[in-house]
């Protein structure tokens, strides 16, 4: 009967695994994409963080009426139909004034 050993490769001490950087993906609920300033039209994931909320919060507005899609005219999307769901910032500034308004009038009363 022979006996076989595993060689097994242990790094020297003192060192580290490097850090994975956060990274957009629809699997998690947050994102790290930073908001352009100047940016009019947002992705769900950009919404999402402008308001540090998920996308599940910005599909939800939208499925409320609270949202308007907005898509790229076909023109420039390359002729073709485009699914990329756009957000008007400004729209999303006026969602959440209002809902601010809305609790102020309610601890008021």
């Amino acid at each position: 009967m022979s006996r076989t050993l595993a060689i097994v490769q242990i790094p020297p001490l003192g060192t580290k695994k490097k850090k994975k950087k956060p990274r957009l993906d629809d699997d998690s609920p947050f994102s790290f994409a930073p908001v352009p300033p100047q940016s009019r039209y947002l992705t769900r994931e950009l919404a999402a963080n402008y308001i540090s909320s998920s996308t599940r919060t910005i599909d939800r507005l939208i499925d409320a009426g609270l949202l308007t899609v907005t898509h790229l005219p076909a023109a420039i999307a390359g002729g073709g139909a485009n699914r990329r769901i756009l957000i008007d910032r400004l729209e999303l500034d006026e969602v959440m004034a209002a809902e601010r308004e809305s609790k102020t009038r309610k601890r008021g009363a």
